[in-house]
């Protein structure tokens, strides 16, 4: 099997980080973080 630049076999995936309430100015938020990935999403709920 073939292995990636860094290391890992081409079907092992990245470690991945998940940050809950990452933003206090949001009333739901969550940080995911995959290698050098970063992915932010924020919600506020309105009536």
């Amino acid at each position: 099997m073939s292995t990636r630049t860094d290391g890992r076999p081409a079907n092992q995936l990245r470690n991945t980080k998940i940050t809950a309430d990452y933003l206090m100015t949001a009333e739901g938020s969550v940080l995911i973080e995959a290698g050098n990935t970063r992915v932010l999403c924020a919600a506020t709920v309105e009536d």
